[in-house]
């Protein structure tokens, strides 16, 4: 929440919760932070780019890959 409004985590100008860290389904649970935010990080990247490669694929980025293939 901020003063202008709701924003998803994981956006490219997050600085707590990134896609990088915080999207990453090869990640241990007890890696990001005891588990508790892994995952948080997906939520902007399946609202700005309407898919969820990051299940299939592990090396997308906000400014280069946003699909598998």
């Amino acid at each position: 929440f901020t003063n202008y409004g709701i924003y998803p985590a994981g956006t490219e100008l997050e600085i707590r919760l990134t896609f990088d860290k915080y999207c990453d389904k090869e990640k241990d649970w007890e890696e990001a932070i005891g588990g508790y935010f892994n995952g948080s990080g997906c939520t902007a990247w399946v609202l700005q780019n309407e898919n969820q490669e990051y299940l299939r694929c592990s090396d997308l980025s906000w400014n280069k890959k946003h699909k598998c293939k």
